[in-house]
């Protein structure tokens, strides 16, 4: 179903949300962040760590806003992001300059 189906895009100056469904173009701007991970969850998405941060951000598509969500307990990069349809997951990459 493509009223689901979000693109996250880092052009390495900005980082662009887009909802991908037709006849409507939905965008907003995030904080910029390399090797950060990338997840919906609850009908939001979610970017997480990146650039060796604990920061994670939480567009609503609903209001196309980006609000911030909770930290990480430790600094994440090139990690992995899943979810269920009652959890969320962050596993592996790099946490300082190596890996966990």
């Amino acid at each position: 179903d493509l009223e689901d189906l979000f693109v996250y895009h880092n052009d390495g100056s900005a980082s662009t949300v887009g909802e991908l469904q037709p006849g409507r173009n939905v965008t907003s701007q995030l904080p910029w962040r390399d090797s950060c991970s990338v997840t919906c969850f609850q009908g939001k998405l979610y970017v997480i760590g990146g650039g060796f941060s604990v920061r994670v951000d939480i567009f609503d598509p609903a209001s196309q806003q980006t609000l911030p969500g909770p930290q990480l307990n430790g600094r994440r990069l090139e990690h992995a992001a899943a979810s269920s349809s009652e959890e969320l997951f962050v596993c592996g990459g790099l946490e300082g300059r190596s890996y966990p």
